[in-house]
This record gives structure tokens, sequence and C-alpha cells, in this order.
């Protein structure tokens, strides 16, 4: 665990324009990477192969959650609603679960197949996504990203 004296020393250093975090609004030249850099994809010319450098310094959110919450906010205007939106979100990424649990706007259920030693917020109900426990027609919207 990084100490708050180094994490607040980095986010000084990473402190620029180039980037805006829609999540916590943290303003960065750069971002952090995440995930490995695997040769194979570098080797075989693999679109996004390679380390990606997309993690918030500030909040830690990645490309996928931020995409995804803009993509609620300026394409579906789930935060702008004139009426309460039902959403069940299959595995959800924590920073749009934050977002959304906490929303008036937002009738909202989050469902994940449990799995030992992974740690989910309180909430998220327990649920198999090839058997899902609602009746056709229940929601407004699904989120079901990055589920295999």
């Amino acid at each position: 665990m990084i100490s708050k004296l180094k994490y607040r020393a980095r986010l000084f250093w990473l402190k620029g324009k180039k980037f805006t975090c829609p999540f916590c609004n943290y303003g960065a030249r750069k971002l952090l990477p995440i995930g490995e850099d695997l040769p194979v994809l570098k080797e075989y010319e693999v679109i996004g192969g390679g380390r990606r450098y997309s993690l918030c310094p500030k909040c830690g959110s990645f490309d996928r959650e931020k995409l995804v919450y803009l993509y609620l906010k300026d394409v579906v205007g789930v935060f702008h609603s004139e009426k309460k939106i039902k959403v069940l979100h299959i595995a959800p990424e924590r920073r749009i679960f934050d977002v959304l649990s906490k929303n008036a706007g937002v009738e909202y259920v989050a469902g994940d197949k449990f799995t030992e030693g992974y740690a989910y917020p309180d909430g998220v109900i327990e649920m198999d996504v090839t058997k899902i426990p609602f009746e056709t027609g229940s929601f407004d919207l699904v989120i079901c990203n990055h589920v295999l």
C-alpha cells in the first residue's frame, strides 16, 4: 500500500491538464499503467496490445469504467433523466456502482456471481447471468460490460 505522503507527492508530480478523470475530476499530465506488458501482444500487433496507461492517479478508475460512465452520462442521459430509471448492472465496476447506487434518479440493482476471495460492495446481490431472477421488461437499462 502506498503511503499518504508518497500518494500526495505522486498526485502533485502528475498534476496537469492533458487528462481529466470524470469520476474525481483530477487533472493529470499522464495516467498510470494498468495491466501487464505482454510481448505476445506486441509481436502479433494486437490493437491496444502492451501495457495501457489509463489508470487515474487519484481515484484509481480505469479506462473501461470511465468510458461506460461517460456513455451513461452523455449519451444515455442517466443522470439527467426526468423520470426514475431502473438499472440492472451485472458484474458492476466499483466506481460506476458508487455513482449509480447513490443517485436518487436511479432505481439500481447490481448483481454478480460471487467468487471466493473477492470483496463485493454492500448492496450487490448474488446473481448468475444465465439465470437472471427478474421478469423481462423489469429494467429500462441493463449494463453488462466485460462479462465472459
